[in-house]
């Protein structure tokens, strides 16, 4: 069976046939991915997962069952991580998004091996950029079974597909149905857990994601159309605005770089120089280490090299800001270096990511209202 099920998220990724062009997964993990490549990859993996996972695990339409359904994933590239996510939501099962550290780190596995058992899950996804990260969690829970996701290669006549990408209008799925497991902070209400989140949390609202009253994390005013934005997605997807942020943007026909896991502020500045980036999301830390290195690495540079980099960052066009407000000097900075917008964000995990929003130069804040649904399900 190659038909999706009848619900938004893969009713919105088919509809993106009609506008994606060309790349729309750049991946700095060696990856450059069409739309045609990420449904072939979604549709490889659930055959995988099919023909791996224990029959028992699933119901007579081939779903599988609310008691059987979680299944982890653990991936330092953002196209695994999305044909992960994907091919376990379109079986109707539940993503546990497992956290991983920065390469430079030594991979930790307490963290990891908390939110699996906390979850209950005893499969595992992995992809070739994680291998560090997964042997050393095997090595402490050595009774999970693993799962490679693959690139598929493609079979069709010039190299296209032959695969009929299609809904079954039948195949529906409760809206209320966990879709994914997403880290939470315990800094304030105590040790780390974790929150159930449900399908409809990825149903996006695109009819409002232009309108100034919109507070899905998607919404701007903009003068480009999505498939001419590009979005660098660095926020880490075992959180959920870098899960929420990045699936948002791609269902809404943005496309993705995908920068490799460096905290380097001299990479990021190389990105920008491209200018092809124009949307940003990232913590105030993030804003203020890329401002310091301009003023210590750029802003000396003789005027062509300087001019080079400056014409690439004046591309970026929206600007996130999450987790903590912006020292309003690195704000003005970016504003007046770029011209972009820049939006604080704020939500938790528990609602199901942004809840309000509001420019980051404004003397109050824009309190909108709250999401339509209540996404917050069983926390562990």
């Amino acid at each position: 069976m190659d038909k999706f099920p009848n619900d938004p998220i893969f009713t919105k990724l088919l509809e993106l046939r009609d506008s994606a062009e060309g790349v729309l997964i750049h991946d700095d993990y060696g990856i450059d991915a069409t739309l045609e490549d990420l449904l072939y990859d979604i549709i490889g993996l659930r055959e995988d997962l099919r023909r791996k996972l224990p029959a028992a695990w699933f119901d007579a339409r081939g779903f599988l069952t609310p008691d059987a359904d979680r299944i982890a994933t653990i991936s330092l590239s953002g196209y695994y991580f999305l044909v992960g996510l994907f091919a376990i939501a379109a079986l109707g099962g539940t993503c546990v998004v497992l956290p991983t550290t920065h390469a430079a780190s030594a991979p930790q596995p307490d963290e990891a091996l908390k939110v699996l058992r906390m979850a209950d899950a005893v499969y595992l996804l992995t992809e070739p950029n994680a291998t560090r990260e997964v042997a050393v969690l095997r090595e402490a829970a050595p009774d999970i079974h693993t799962i490679p996701i693959k690139r598929r290669q493609r079979q069709g006549p010039n190299g296209g597909s032959e695969i009929e990408f299609e809904i079954d209008e039948s195949l529906i799925i409760d809206p209320l149905r966990p879709c994914a497991v997403i880290a939470t902070s315990g800094s304030t209400t105590g040790e780390p857990k974790c929150v159930l989140v449900p399908r409809q949390t990825f149903f996006f609202d695109y009819s409002d994601s232009k309108s100034s009253d919109s507070n899905s994390e998607e919404s701007f005013n903009s003068d480009l159309a999505e498939s001419s934005r590009i979005f660098l997605a660095y926020r880490s997807v075992h959180w959920m605005g870098g899960c929420v942020g990045l699936l948002a943007r791609l269902l809404n026909g943005v496309k993705i770089h995908w920068p490799l896991r460096r905290r380097d502020p001299g990479m990021f500045w190389e990105i920008f120089k491209q200018g092809i980036i124009t949307d940003i999301s990232f913590p105030p830390s993030l804003f203020k280490s890329l401002e310091e290195y301009y003023h210590s690495s750029i802003r000396t540079l003789p005027d062509d090299q300087h001019e080079a980099f400056v014409a690439g960052a004046r591309m970026l066009q929206h600007g996130m800001v999450s987790g903590s407000t912006m020292d309003p000097g690195t704000a003005r900075f970016w504003m007046d270096l770029t011209g972009m917008k820049i939006l604080y964000v704020y939500g938790s995990t528990e609602l199901g990511g942004s809840a309000l929003k509001t420019d980051v130069d404004a003397p109050y804040l824009d309190v909108g209202g709250l999401p339509e649904y209540p996404t917050i399900q069983t926390p562990y």
